[in-house]
């Protein structure tokens, strides 16, 4: 509903907006280790690093207003949208999951625990990637779920490629690659085996026996 009428905005004042899917990866990992109730905890932690991070991005896009907390809203799971108006450019968008994928990289500390993971983005533009709220979202989540595919810790763009598919020689289905000049030189692997992505709760110095658990 909320995406409906910042569409309509859009189409009126002929301007861009972004939707853009975040989600943790390898959460169920976390669960599995460290109970749902850490889990839990981590999710917050992750929506309030989210909001805190969009509060000071808002010079750069405009985050639309909601009944959900501050314009981020849970789609399942683990998984968070965001809605971004009056882009003025897509680089715009760009700068925002940056700085998300930034700020997740602090450490999520839970008792004498330090727990590490990272997080996959995908962004969806209006009106080059969809003009209604359905297709903007399907492809978000499309261009996140290619983010994991190229190893997680990282943002993505849509493309129309990552829906088309044909079979290699060996009869596997293989996901074809479109670049885009200019936009893709946008596309950022964030942090590699030696560079980590973190959620963050109130910070607390880690103890001499406090625990480092990777799961990223």
């Amino acid at each position: 509903e909320e995406l409906g009428r910042a569409l309509g905005q859009a189409r009126r004042h002929h301007r861009q907006l972004c939707v853009l899917t975040l989600d943790l990866d390898q959460f169920k990992r976390i669960n599995d280790t460290l109970g749902h109730g850490v889990g839990n905890e981590l999710l917050l932690s992750a929506a309030q690093r989210v909001v805190e991070t969009l509060r000071e991005c808002d010079t750069i896009a405009a985050l639309q207003d909601s009944s959900s907390s501050e314009g981020v809203a849970r789609l399942d799971g683990d998984e968070f949208c965001v809605l971004l108006t009056d882009l003025n450019h897509y680089h715009d968008a760009a700068k925002v999951a940056f700085r998300l994928l930034e700020e997740l990289r602090k450490p999520f500390c839970s008792g004498d625990q330090e727990v590490f993971i990272t997080a996959s983005i995908g962004m969806a533009l209006y009106p080059l990637d969809g003009d209604d709220s359905e297709v903007l979202i399907r492809n978000a989540g499309a261009a996140m779920h290619f983010a994991k595919s190229q190893g997680r810790d990282n943002y993505q763009f849509y493309s129309r490629a990552m829906n088309a598919v044909y079979l290699d020689e060996a009869g596997k289905p293989v996901r074809l690659k479109t670049f885009r000049p200019g936009r893709d030189a946008l596309r950022r692997r964030h942090g590699d085996g030696a560079q980590r992505a973190g959620l963050h709760m109130p910070a607390r110095r880690r103890g001499r026996h406090q625990r480092r658990l990777d799961f990223a």
